[in-house]
């Protein structure tokens, strides 16, 4: 039997666990199997936490793209940047492919 959170609207206190730290939480909280609960203090340590806590929920089941894909990005300084880092873990980014056109060379201001 679930315990009751006192007489302050008559809640019942549930437990949920999916694998992970058992939580425990007000039922006029709970939002089903597939609630996101926040993290207890000693949660924000684990090597896992962004994917956990974060991350869940957000991000896809696969990636939507992986080295092999062809990938152009232009028109901004994020794009510069995202496109250099992409460029040094492996990736497939025009500016390698072909650094001498306009488009691989761009920066800010388009």
């Amino acid at each position: 039997m679930a315990n009751v959170l006192g007489a302050f609207g008559g809640q019942e206190l549930l437990t949920h666990t999916d694998g992970e730290t058992e939580k425990k939480i007000g039922s006029s909280f709970f939002r089903g199997e597939h609630c996101n609960f926040n993290p207890y203090l000693k949660d924000h340590r684990a090597a896992d936490f962004l994917g956990r806590f974060l991350l869940r929920g957000w991000m896809p089941a696969e990636p939507h793209i992986d080295q092999h894909t062809r990938i152009t990005a232009f028109g901004s300084c994020f794009a510069e940047n995202i496109t250099k880092y992409l460029g040094t873990v492996g990736y497939d980014v025009a500016k390698k492919r072909a650094p001498d056109i306009y488009l691989s060379s761009m920066g800010e201001g388009l």
